[in-house]
């Protein structure tokens, strides 16, 4: 299973916003690195679909429970750093759910994440919904927060 690169981009969308300095980025990022320790990480399942309304108890309702699923949890992120794309990034490493023995399978349409105090930040849905119900299936997850300057 080949871990899928799960990014966190805050780009600004709007051409009128402020511009962020590659030093800003970095000064942000620090921020969001202790605010984001201990952060939880789930699966969802199909049919749910996330969007930028998801709420706590859509997610909750659609969690995945495969045999041998667990919520993960990002004890830290590294340091940020600037990014060779230009702005800063930190990593939460790699998050692995994997199908335990037998049982219950399920087809995993994405993420999301949420603090260590419950509020979601963020969620997201596979391109390709990932089966998940036998031996050697699974999902990875490689965390990245991205904030490029503009």
């Amino acid at each position: 299973m080949l871990p899928v690169e799960v990014v966190l981009d805050l780009s600004p969308t709007d051409s009128d916003q402020a511009l962020m300095t590659k030093p800003g980025s970095l000064a942000l990022m620090t921020l969001l690195q202790d605010d984001l320790a201990l952060s939880k990480v789930n699966l969802f399942k199909s049919p749910y679909v996330a969007n930028g309304f998801s709420t706590k108890a859509e997610l909750d309702a659609a969690v995945a429970d495969f045999d041998g699923y667990a919520e993960g949890t990002i004890t830290a992120f590294s340091a940020p750093l600037y990014d060779p794309s230009g702005g800063a990034s930190m990593n939460g490493g790699v998050l692995t759910f994997a199908y335990d023995t037998t049982g219950d399978g399920n087809t995993v349409n994405g993420w999301w994440i949420e603090s260590a105090a419950g509020a979601v930040i963020a969620a997201g849905n596979f391109t390709d919904p990932v089966l998940v119900n036998a031996p050697g299936d699974g999902v990875s997850l490689v965390l990245v927060v991205r904030i490029p300057n503009s």
